[in-house]
This record gives structure tokens, sequence and C-alpha cells, in this order.
């Protein structure tokens, strides 16, 4: 007996309707979920710093300003950049930061250690920064770009020659640019431009 064309069309389709496939995250919901990382962060960044300076006493926990000289800190603009390069950049000041509040975080529970609740947020800070690494890392990947591995100036430990006052200045001044590099990008970052603006 001869099949008809419509039912030897349903059968070799059949096999295929019933594959299963894994959904894929979507990258825009990706991107959306490291916009709204960064918010935290923008949030988090300033209570790290206040907690920071009023851990040190006088005279961070005034009005001092922290200018300390620090390698590794990210430079360079983020104008007119494509997104992968952005994301890219991004990734690697994350890396940056996390390193540099390994090193804080291990300085402040040697000079503070009854002040549990700045070492908790300065863990909290290196958490976020790894989930935000984790985002950037499945946007490039699944766009076909390799993630950076390899930092070519990485954050130096504390040198023993500083001075106590050298080193909570140096945490200062790194958490400081930390708190303006977070502000800083979530005005290039391009998920700004794609939000809705509503009662326009």
């Amino acid at each position: 007996m001869e099949l008809g064309s419509g039912v030897l069309y349903a059968l070799l389709l059949f096999p295929l309707s019933c594959v299963k496939t894994n959904p894929v995250p979507d990258v825009s919901k990706t991107i959306e979920n490291c916009y709204l990382q960064l918010l935290q962060l923008n949030w988090t960044a300033p209570n790290v710093l206040h907690l920071y300076r009023s851990a040190q006493g006088h005279p961070f926990s005034g009005h001092m300003v922290c200018r300390s000289e620090v390698k590794c800190l990210p430079r360079g603009h983020l104008n007119n950049m494509g997104e992968n390069e952005l994301f890219k950049k991004i990734f690697i000041a994350a890396q940056q930061y996390q390193l540099h509040l390994i090193n804080i975080t291990i300085q402040q529970k040697n000079m503070n250690p009854s002040r549990r609740t700045l070492h908790g947020e300065l863990k909290s800070l290196q958490t976020q920064l790894e989930s935000l690494k984790s985002n950037l890392q499945s946007i490039l990947q699944r766009r076909g770009h390799s993630v950076p591995t390899h930092i070519n100036c990485s954050p130096e430990h504390s040198h023993s020659s500083e001075s106590l006052f050298q080193q909570k200045e140096r945490g200062c001044t790194i958490l400081t640019a930390f708190k303006r590099y977070i502000a800083k990008l979530l005005k290039h970052f391009p998920y700004v431009s794609k939000k809705p603006h509503h009662g326009t």
C-alpha cells in the first residue's frame, strides 16, 4: 500500500516535533540583569565607603579627600564603544575591583576585627561583582566573543613598608574610585537607552 504524500510528509515531521530542546537564555534579559546588578552596586558602594571611612577613625571619618597612588584601577573612557567591547572592559574592571576588595577585606579583618558589618558588606560587593562577571561572560560567549582571562596588571597586596595611615588611605581611594566608576558605567550602559520612558 502506497502512502499519500500528505501522510508521508506528516510522518517525516513527527520525529522532529517530538525532539525536546532546552531553551537558551535570552541575551537581552541577561543584559537587563547586568543593568540591575549595576543599579544594586550603585546603591551599595556609597554605603560601604561610609562604613569603611567610619571604621578608620579621624581624619577618614570626616571630609578628608583620599588621594593615594593606586595601581591597576580601570582607566580610559567609555564613550563610543561597541557593546561587546564595553562588556569586555566592564568584565576586566570587575575583576580588578574584586581583587582589590579581597585585599581590603583582609586588611580590615586585621585592622578592625570587630567591624563585622563592614567585613560582610565588602564580601557582598565581591559576590555581586562575581555575579556580574558571570552574566557578562554568558553574553560574550553567546555572541562568539572570548572572555578576557588575563589581567596585565593585577592589584598588588598592601606593602609591609606602608604605614597604617597609608594602608587606610589606599583602601579609601579604591572604594571612592569604585563608587565613581559604577556611577559612570550606569551612564554608558546600553540597556539605559532601551528602557521605555514613562510619562513622556
